[in-house]
């Protein structure tokens, strides 16, 4: 099992995607993706939705050893729908 504290050394971002994917099956696409060391967040969205999808941004601030290390933070991720 990973710790916290490996993920931040090896992150397995693709892994991950790729779990998630298989979980949701080809009824969902991935919108977007953003990480922050061992944060990472992931917004998919059913494929009949993906035309009605705008305006996606996404950020992180890290707020770790003088606010640039990843260790502490947050992400997000903003879309309009419709």
């Amino acid at each position: 099992e990973q710790t916290i504290a490996m993920s931040m050394l090896l992150p397995s971002k693709a892994k991950w995607e790729g779990k998630l994917r298989e979980a949701l099956g080809p009824s969902y696409s991935l919108v977007t993706s953003h990480t922050l060391a061992a944060i990472h967040l992931i917004v998919f969205v059913r494929n009949e939705l993906l035309p009605s999808i705008s305006n996606v941004s996404s950020a992180h601030v890290a707020t770790g050893i003088a606010n640039k290390l990843g260790n502490k933070g947050g992400v997000g991720i903003s879309l309009q729908l419709g």
